[in-house]
């Protein structure tokens, strides 16, 4: 495989046959994987690099004054362990690519799209005043021992599918002593760090921001504007949640505002998020009676297409002559329509069509 680790590193190699190795099946190779997952060793590259970067030099010093850990931390910390256990079981059992899975989506995911987004609040955070420099400073103290332990320890994890990288970047790390990654223990999990509590609220919290990002793409609002949104929450505890983290609502979803109401704002678009339903403002921002047409025409294209394999589908013929991979592109063609067509209908609602 030497042409391949020539054009996409050791590392891609090893973990694309790792996360792909399911026991008595066949691997279907393409090097699109290998080229998927060498963007994963990008990210952990350039996920790795922005903790060192936001480093201070006297970093270690500053430890003992760091302020108290937030939800959010004791959020990641509880999805490390969690991880770690389901990385440990999955490997014991010789099941590869569930473990290969889980920490990769703990890594790209949680780690990267979700915590080190919510650390940018603190990490970048200037104090207003000379009362409040050192409170920010330990607020961003917090912040970066979560980043540096959750990342030493997710490296330990991922040493056996990408030792390479893993090793490169650890011995960057402050916590590295010199000797090698392969040598430290195997991270297991830690029932002290398991808070089920603030897992809980930070995961309804993303899903809250997801909702306003999905509405935001289904408008085809571009990611950096940033607009206004109001909510109504039918339960007490959807209500604090958003209050508590209203500062990560903002940023993470690219709003102005985000005020409770009683009732539906005129010039908003409303989706929902479990007992909270959310009110997009886009006076003055779209179009809705292009979009309304442009998503008419696509749904019309879209039964179109269901149709046609519908018809494919119900002859006895076809599913008997036909090849069984030919028969499941066929099944899987089908399923992609009906779900985009759910999507289709859900935005021609939100937005009156």
């Amino acid at each position: 495989p030497l042409d391949i680790i020539e054009r996409y590193g050791a590392d891609a190699l090893r973990f694309t046959l790792a996360i792909l190795t399911v026991q008595g099946r066949d691997i279907k190779l393409s090097e699109k994987r290998f080229e998927g997952y060498k963007h994963f060793a990008n990210k952990i590259w350039n996920a790795s690099r922005f903790v060192l970067m936001n480093t201070p030099e006297d970093f270690l010093s500053r430890i003992p004054h760091m302020a108290e850990m937030r939800p959010e931390d004791r959020w990641i910390l509880t999805k490390l362990n969690e991880t770690a256990e389901e990385v440990s079981r999955s490997l014991e059992a010789y099941d590869f690519s569930k473990a290969a899975h889980a920490i990769y989506e703990f890594f790209w995911t949680d780690f990267c799209d979700w915590f080190i987004e919510m650390s940018k609040e603190r990490i970048y955070k200037k104090a207003e005043t000379e009362e409040e420099k050192d409170k920010v400073e330990a607020e961003r103290t917090t912040a970066l021992y979560t980043l540096h332990y959750v990342l030493e320890k997710a490296l330990r994890i991922l040493h056996p599918f990408m030792p390479f990288i893993t090793e490169e970047i650890w011995h960057r790390l402050p916590a590295s002593d010199g000797e090698s990654i392969s040598l430290k223990e195997f991270p297991e999990k830690r029932q002290e760090e398991i808070f089920p509590e603030d897992k809980r609220k930070v995961e309804r919290l993303k899903e809250i921001i997801t909702a306003v990002r999905s509405l935001r793409s289904d408008l085809q609002i571009e990611p950096s504007k940033r607009l206004r949104a109001y909510f109504k929450a039918e339960g007490e505890d959807s209500r604090n949640i958003v209050e508590e983290f209203k500062h990560h609502i903002l940023s993470l979803a690219r709003l102005d505002s985000f005020e409770e109401v009683e009732e539906k704002p005129t010039g908003t678009v409303a989706t929902f998020s479990g007992d909270v339903e959310i009110f997009l403002s886009v006076e003055g921002e779209v179009d809705l009676e292009k979009l309304k047409i442009s998503y008419t025409k696509r749904r019309e294209k879209v039964l179109s297409e269901l149709e046609r394999v519908n018809k494919k589908l119900s002859n006895e013929n076809f599913l008997k002559k036909a090849p069984e991979e030919v028969v499941e592109k066929e099944r899987r063609i089908k399923r992609e329509l009906e779900e985009e067509l759910e999507k289709i209908e859900r935005i021609l609602k939100a937005i009156g069509g």
